[in-house]
């Protein structure tokens, strides 16, 4: 329900939640001053445990629509005025009207006023002349029927100028229906909606044209026949073709449709929307979600190197016509890519404008819808989204037809033709690739100058007046802000940051003795050091590593990673760490130098084992066979005695030798 505060009226303060908010946007100031290189701001926690307000009233004077704060004067300091957010603000006679509507509520159960039914006016289709003579008949008639002093029938006869016959057909007519109506003359011949085939025969008519006449092969010469035929087991007279015909062109272009295509074919075509009230039309009722490719080439911010396309994901409102919140990042559109660009839409942009440098420009949009329309992709459809949208009583509503996402493609495709399609690096949505086309060539912005570019188009475009002369942001001020002395702000979801967590992708990690590890990250342990070797649950950003959420109990924990400075800040860039090295052929290089060396020593091993075996054999035939080659002051060998000597064979000589 969005936020109605009277201006003058008396309210308090929740301390707590304003000191926890004023502390998370000094956080969030402080992180990005140091992404930008700039010292940051400490921790406002820590020297802000006392804060300098307590619980008191104050008088509402102001509101500021854009950072969604009201200006409170306070009713026991003089001069004391300060500027808190309108979610910590409390009405302190609201536990007295909650006490009243409760009594209403009870008597309107014990007594309940019905509503009078608007009744539908009959439209009379009649000539002027022919109404006033039936009401002149009507009431002659009237005077000659009545029972106390009624007219004579001459006189009756008389007063109408009509014959006896005439005059006692309409008398009849008037004692079963005293109506004027009944009076007007007819025409000759079947009145309307008066048949002349046998109602049995156009009730056979009727069922075969929901039987017979069907699907996209439907013909009429099926129909007839299966007519013929119901009509001769009835034993009933078939009816002509043409009577058919006339039958079929009776019924309504819908019926017809869908009797030969089917009731989805009937729906697409003649189906209808809802008629909206002039009040049902205001800002945060629907909200739709889509992705697109950026028709830009980036850069990378350190090298310059070309990154390619990135993909918007952007948060358009149906009503207003105006754009509440976009992410831009890399990689297909994920979950992450839709909590980047739901919690931009949730929040004030002034402190986004600031950080840009764009505290000039005007940007109010802001806000919880009622529902998200989303088309059928498997990030909008996930089940963590579907529960995070069920925890805010947000409706989260797939499209039914192509047409109910008309406006949020129409808006991408402007965007991409009006805006990214004229910068350097610029592109079609569905180029031809051919020779010389070299877009990426040609970037010369980075992921943070097209955002801050496309904040500066967005806030161009939101100021543009439409059809019935009003801006976005015009229509968004037309509901809320101050209007007749009473605050109106937009609806806001009770947490943000728990609201986006709950959208992303969540898994199960074990945690390990160092801490709590996944993707090879070593994260600290939080909550969780006495819970080694136990499962929890976490939820990772895959645009930011550089921390985590762990479930414990009914909050999610933030977790650091431990080592900062050696780690990626997105998924993409560890991703490309990843690729890097593996592409980095020096360290196989080095591996297979090793391994040839390895198998050289193995056959140098080989090598010399054979070198020594052969030595050895040469030492040993040289010990066996002495007498070649024998060194000349080698001692004499000592003849083995455990080998035998071989015995001396003589041959005998020829006797004649």
């Amino acid at each position: 329900m969005n936020a109605s505060l009277p201006l003058e009226t008396i309210v308090t303060v929740d301390e707590e939640n304003e000191a926890a908010d004023l502390a998370n946007s000094v956080i969030s100031a402080g992180q990005a001053a140091n992404q930008n290189g700039v010292e940051g701001a400490s921790n406002p926690t820590n020297g802000n445990q006392n804060t300098p307000f307590t619980p008191s009233f104050y008088r509402v004077i102001g509101f500021d629509l854009s950072s969604n704060k009201v200006t409170l004067k306070s009713e026991v300091v003089a001069d004391v005025i300060r500027t808190v957010c309108i979610t910590n603000v409390i009405r302190i006679d609201e536990h007295i009207q909650d006490i009243a509507l409760t009594a209403v509520a009870k008597h309107r159960e014990i007594s309940r006023v019905k509503a009078k039914l608007d009744e539908p006016i009959a439209v009379d289709d009649v000539d002027l002349d022919a109404e006033i003579e039936a009401k002149r008949r009507t009431e002659i008639l009237s005077r000659h029927c009545r029972k106390d002093n009624p007219i004579s029938k001459p006189q009756a006869l008389q007063e109408l100028g009509l014959g006896p016959t005439v005059f006692h057909r309409i008398k009849s007519i008037h004692l079963t229906n005293s109506d004027w109506h009944a009076q007007l003359p007819g025409q000759s011949g079947r009145q309307a909606g008066e048949n002349r085939i046998d109602p049995y025969v156009d009730e056979i008519i009727q069922a075969v044209f929901v039987t017979h006449r069907k699907g996209y092969g439907a013909n009429d010469a099926e129909v007839m026949d299966e007519i013929e035929l119901r009509c001769r087991d009835a034993n009933k007279s078939s009816p002509s073709r043409t009577t058919v015909w006339r039958r079929w062109q009776q019924i309504s272009a819908r019926e017809q449709l869908r009797s030969s295509d089917g009731a989805a074919a009937a729906n697409a075509k003649y189906g209808a929307f809802p008629t909206p009230k002039v009040e049902d039309d205001y800002p945060g009722r629907i909200h739709e979600i889509d992705h697109t490719p950026l028709d830009c080439h980036a850069i990378d911010s350190k090298t310059g190197e070309a990154l390619g396309r990135p993909h918007l994901t952007l948060v358009r409102d149906v009503d207003i016509e105006g754009i509440y919140g976009f992410a831009l990042l890399y990689g297909a559109p994920k979950r992450a890519s839709i909590s980047a660009a739901i919690r931009m839409a949730l929040c004030p942009k002034s402190s986004l404008l600031a950080r840009l440098g764009m505290s000039h420009l005007h940007w109010p949009l802001y806000g919880k819808p009622e529902q998200y329309r989303v088309d059928h992709g498997s990030d909008l459809q996930a089940l963590s989204f579907k529960l995070a949208c069920n925890d805010q009583d947000i409706l989260h509503v797939p499209r039914l037809r192509p047409q109910s996402g008309g406006g949020i493609e129409r808006q991408l495709g402007i965007l991409n033709r009006g805006l990214a399609q004229t910068l350097d690096g610029g592109t079609a949505s569905a180029p031809k690739k051919g020779p010389g086309y070299r877009p990426g060539e040609k970037g010369i912005y980075t992921l943070e100058r097209l955002t801050a570019i496309i904040v500066a188009w967005i806030c161009k475009w939101n100021n543009r007046k439409g059809r019935d002369g009003l801006s976005p942001n015009e229509r968004f001020e037309r509901k809320y802000g101050v209007h007749n002395g009473v605050i109106l702000a937009p609806s806001a979801v009770s947490d943000p940051d728990r609201f986006v967590i709950d959208i992303l992708e969540g898994k199960s990690v074990t945690v390990a003795r160092n801490g709590v590890v996944t993707r090879d990250l070593v994260y600290e342990f939080g909550p969780f050091r006495n819970m080694v070797g136990e499962k929890i649950m976490i939820k990772i950003d895959p645009n930011n590593l550089h921390r985590i959420w762990g479930l414990n109990g009914n909050y999610w924990h933030p977790l650091s990673i431990v080592n900062i400075q050696d780690s990626a800040k997105t998924l993409s860039e560890q991703k490309l760490i990843l690729k890097a090295r593996r592409a980095d052929r020096s360290a196989n290089r080095k591996r297979l130098d090793a391994q040839a060396e390895l198998n050289h020593q193995k056959d140098m091993g080989k090598t010399e084992r054979r070198v020594i075996l052969r030595a050895q054999e040469d030492v040993a035939q040289n010990n066996r066979m002495g007498h070649f080659g024998s060194a000349p002051n080698a001692a004499p060998s000592e003849p083995s005695t455990s080998r035998k000597s071989l015995p001396v064979v003589i041959m005998e000589m020829d006797e004649d030798l």
